[in-house]
């Protein structure tokens, strides 16, 4: 993302306490009056899924998509509770307090390791919202590598 916007829009690893338990924000864009919210997984594909058997393929894409989308649920929430995060300053091991604005818009975004065939451009099948703009952008971590190489700018990325 640091591609596409300034660095001082672009913040990793965002977290919060939430009822006793520390929740993290992967990736989280604020640019002008829009939020991208983004959460990473790592998990692949087993066997089973990539020979198509159902139950597998829907336990993975629990164990990925689902779980980014719940975070990002959450720290949407507490985005607009007015509640602020903290970030581990590495350079001097502080603490710094974040409070990031509401937006008009808020963008969700799931990337993944491995490529879930047709599951991204079905959404709507898998992940149940009252509003399909409720709904998250789905990308491979290559796919969002191209992406952020050939947009111009922030402005393209986001209207993409």
């Amino acid at each position: 993302m640091k591609r596409i916007f300034n660095k001082e829009e672009v913040y990793k690893s965002l977290y919060y306490y939430q009822n006793g338990k520390r929740f993290e924000a992967d990736v989280t864009v604020q640019n002008r009056d829009i939020t991208l919210l983004c959460e990473c997984k790592s998990k692949l594909l087993v066997l089973n899924s990539l020979k198509g058997k159902l139950e597998s393929i829907e336990k993975d894409f629990q164990d990925a998509i689902g779980k980014a989308y719940e975070q990002i649920v959450r720290t949407e929430g507490w985005i607009n509770n007015g509640n602020e995060f903290q970030l581990e300053e590495t350079r001097d091991n502080s603490i710094k307090k974040i409070k990031l604005n509401e937006t008009k818009d808020i963008f969700k975004i799931c990337i993944v390791a491995d490529h879930f065939g047709w599951i991204p451009s079905n959404i709507k099948d898998y992940i149940k919202t009252e509003r399909i703009e409720d709904l998250p952008l789905v990308l491979n971590i290559y796919d969002l590598d191209i992406i952020t190489r050939e947009v111009k700018n922030s402005k393209e990325l986001i209207n993409y």
